[in-house]
């Protein structure tokens, strides 16, 4: 009786999960592409992160590593990702081969060999995220969009971006678990009369009739041994049924032992990744996203002394906000918070893959950059405080804020150690702020 009624209201279950789970499964791709559509619609020759013509210059000069090419593509992905709530995004040339992505630390392997026009624009997961990234282990979709130049004409790029995908799976069963509840509960009531009914208008009426033949039946002690020995078949049937029920509880015991087993290293391995979180989190400044001073304090030396055995120049640059305290005062913590945050992100997007931008304290930054010339350090220190000075007269303050920075090369002034270049780099921003303020000055020996 009991597999007659729960076979149709498996079948049910399983029907109606299935169409619930594809419903939302699209609405997710479909709220996964919008959001990608948003962002890739910012590509625009018309939008307000690059001065190009066409779209088609624009990816010429970037295939080409021009400088004001990757400027608009970096202010481009950072205005997309925050925005869109995207953990990254790439660029992707006609041939499906990464031409730009950023983060440029996110260990996600953008690049799609298979583009043609049926292949996009389109969803697609990743199990999970690559342990060696920052991320968190979750699940990731990846998304697929064309950046068109016009009408019949083939697209000339593809923006592939990547989400945390949306737990379908919980919105699925949020939705079947009423609807299941609610027929259980039916096949229980429906059982449970059915068997009432049996009991008390089928087997209670033949059992007093055979009781009763038993007693007025001339042969009734034949009757009585007959019923006697129905009854000892029926004990022995429950016991062997008590026995496999005490086996099958034996089963269940041991399974749970297992499970709780499992378990528990499961979450040996959660704490493993929460301390481990936990430090890298312990090297980050919160409210920029840059490095924080432990890594001056810690591993800045170490690197240094690498860097020079290898006889690749080191340049620190250090940058203050001018007028920074007077700001908090006028105007605020929240307004100081806010250009913090927007020097940390002008700060990150601003440095190469193998430089270091940290906060130092308060409102002073610095920045490690290997590799390079003093020209090319001082180019770089000159676009970022004129970058910056520009947005602050954009914004309104009352008070004047404007950036300071002073850097130190080792090539030019022979320092035998990081803490020494540290201190030639801090000297010449001093140097800035005597001369005027919003500047750039180097170190001179």
């Amino acid at each position: 009786m009991f597999v007659a009624f729960a076979l149709p209201l498996f079948v049910i279950c399983a029907i109606h999960t299935w169409l619930v789970f594809d419903r939302e499964s699209k609405s997710a791709n479909d709220g996964l592409m919008a959001r990608a559509d948003t962002g890739t619609s910012l590509l625009e020759p018309s939008g307000p992160n690059h001065t190009f013509e066409n779209i088609t210059d624009l990816f010429v000069a970037l295939e080409s590593q021009d400088g004001a090419a990757i400027e608009s593509i970096r202010a481009w992905s950072t205005t997309f990702m925050r925005t869109s709530d995207a953990i990254g995004v790439a660029l992707l040339n006609a041939h499906g081969s990464v031409i730009y992505k950023w983060p440029t630390e996110l260990g996600i392997d953008f690049a799609h060999p298979d583009i043609n026009a049926e292949s996009v624009p389109n969803v697609y997961s990743l199990e999970s995220s690559p342990s060696a990234s920052a991320l968190p282990d979750v699940a990731i979709s990846m998304t697929l969009t064309p950046v068109d130049r016009g009408p019949e004409l083939a697209p000339i790029a593809y923006v592939c971006v990547a989400f945390a995908s949306p737990n379908v799976v919980a919105t699925t069963v949020k939705q079947i678990v009423p609807l299941f509840l609610l027929l259980s509960l039916s096949a229980v009531i429906t059982i449970t009369v059915i068997q009432r009914s049996i009991t008390s208008n089928v087997s209670a009426p033949l059992r007093s009739i055979a009781l009763q033949a038993s007693v007025l039946n001339p042969a009734g002690r034949i009757e009585l041994e007959q019923y006697a020995s129905l009854e000892l078949e029926q004990i022995a049937r429950s016991f062997g049924t008590l026995k496999n029920e005490l086996h099958d509880s034996q089963r269940q015991t041991v399974a749970l032992e297992r499970r709780a087993e499992s378990n528990a290293a499961e979450e040996t391995k959660k704490i493993q990744r929460l301390l481990t979180r936990a430090r890298k989190d312990a090297e980050h400044d919160s409210l920029t996203g840059l490095t924080n001073r432990r890594f001056i304090e810690e591993r800045l030396e170490p690197i240094f002394q690498e860097q020079i055995s290898q006889h690749v120049n080191v340049v620190i640059a250090m940058f203050d906000v001018d007028n920074f305290k007077p700001l908090n005062d006028t105007e605020g913590h929240a307004a100081g918070d806010q250009i913090l945050r927007f020097f940390g992100e002008l700060l990150r997007g601003s440095l190469r893959a193998d430089d270091v931008g940290v906060r130092y304290g308060g409102d002073e930054f610095a920045a490690v950059l290997m590799g390079i010339t003093d020209e090319q350090a001082h180019d770089i220190c000159n676009r970022i405080v004129k970058m910056f000075n520009r947005q602050m007269s954009l914004m309104g303050i009352k008070t004047k804020v404007t950036l300071s920075s002073g850097f130190a090369s080792r090539s030019a002034t022979g320092a035998h150690s990081a803490k020494e270049l540290l201190a030639q780099a801090d000297a010449a921003l001093y140097e800035a702020k005597r001369n005027g303020k919003g500047r750039v000055a180097e170190y001179k020996m």
